[in-house]
């Protein structure tokens, strides 16, 4: 007994050693990823330990093997003997990490209250079970129910199922291509999920994908979702100005004779300065696109045609007093927004000659400059 509770001590000691070599691995890295098991240099020494110390035990006495899986329970790949088949052992190994399964006897992955145990604490467990378990509605409702990426590892029969995908795509959004390809073309089912999540549209079917209504409640979550949508979709006014509303960098995936639309581009570069790299060459001369777009983003001005750019550099440059410094621009225009029940008519440009033009503008960003002072 005494010999037992040393080695029961000693497996203890082990595992606290290893669970700190662990959290200190952890906490030196900003990428590292909890639902794996680091594996530092460091942190396997101390493993060999556990496992040199899990090799000595007569298996007579599970208190050492217990305190460890419950610190770490990926230990559990390292017990072996009767003590790998003991149900207290792996329960509490699945309890701190559900993934810990894999490393269970096929006769206790079967067994139902581990399972559920393991499914509820790690996304992955799912996958590690039996098929029959990953068939049983019950185990995957609550594994889909507390992430939704466990559909992946469901029978197909239940990937089929509205209820359990349903439960998936409330939970993760992104689940949806884990379903089956007929309810990836249930409309009911696609619509609710990309209301939710916007990029969700990119496990639809290809008919939902054509389907104007469809794309519509997709890029209103998330504009970027136009970039998934059929060329036809991509085409409509009313999806892609919604797309540029939500996020005006959508405009790169605007049709051609789309993004050759007025009204459009200035929505986009009013609600992300960067969308004027993505406006048709003709607009990027355009003085007044540009100062919607640096409204938004002084470092838009990048992206304006070399003549704008000067233009508006050298205004700039009269107004702060010789500060050639990009990041010192100070927008001296101040163009009225279109509303949206104002209808978009074609850009007004300066008229006259640019030098004209550089002294009004450069009389505008004084007064700018001065107000700025005042304040």
């Amino acid at each position: 007994m005494m010999a037992a509770a040393a080695t029961g001590a000693g497996l203890a000691a082990a595992a606290l050693s290893l669970q700190q070599a662990v959290t200190n691995s952890s906490a030196g890295s900003d990428s590292c990823d909890c639902s794996c098991f680091p594996l530092s240099s460091a942190t396997n020494a101390v493993r060999s330990r556990f496992r040199d110390a899990v090799d000595k035990d007569s298996g007579s006495d599970s208190r050492g093997v217990l305190a460890a899986v419950r610190r770490d329970g990926s230990l559990l790949r390292h017990v072996q003997g009767c003590l790998r088949y003991n149900r207290e052992v792996v329960m509490a190994a699945v309890r701190e990490n559900g993934a810990s399964v894999q490393y269970a006897p096929l006769e206790l992955r079967h067994d139902m209250e581990i399972a559920r145990l393991a499914v509820s604490s790690h996304h992955s467990a799912l996958g590690f079970l039996p098929d029959e378990l990953r068939s049983d509605r019950q185990v995957v409702m609550e594994a889909v129910s507390r992430d939704g990426r466990s559909l992946q590892h469901a029978s197909q029969e239940l990937q089929a199922d509205r209820d359990v995908v349903l439960a998936a795509v409330s939970q993760e959004g992104l689940a949806l291509e884990h379903a089956s390809h007929e309810l990836q073309g249930n409309k009911d089912l696609v619509l609710r999920v990309v209301s939710q999540q916007g990029l969700a549209l990119r496990f639809a079917s290809a008919v939902l994908r054509d389907d104007a209504q469809v794309v519509l409640a997709a890029v209103k979550q998330n504009g970027l979702a136009i970039g998934m949508a059929s060329r036809k979709v991509q085409a409509n006014d009313e999806v892609i100005m919604a797309a540029v509303l939500q996020n005006g960098l959508a405009l790169q995936y605007g049709s051609p004779s789309q993004c050759y639309s007025w009204a459009i581009s200035v929505a986009a570069v009013q609600q992300c300065g960067q969308a004027l790299q993505y406006v048709p060459s003709c607009f990027k001369d355009s003085i007044e696109l540009a100062l919607f777009a640096l409204q938004q983003d002084r470092g838009a001005l990048q992206y304006a045609s070399p003549r704008v750019r000067c233009l508006l550099g050298v205004a700039v440059d009269h107004a702060v007093n010789g500060d050639h410094q990009m990041g010192h621009f100070i927008p001296v225009l101040h163009p009225r927004s279109l509303t949206n029940d104002e209808e978009a008519s074609t850009p007004s440009e300066m008229d006259g000659d640019d030098v004209d033009d550089l002294v009004s503008m450069s009389d505008a960003a004084s007064d700018v400059v001065f107000s700025n002072q005042q304040d």
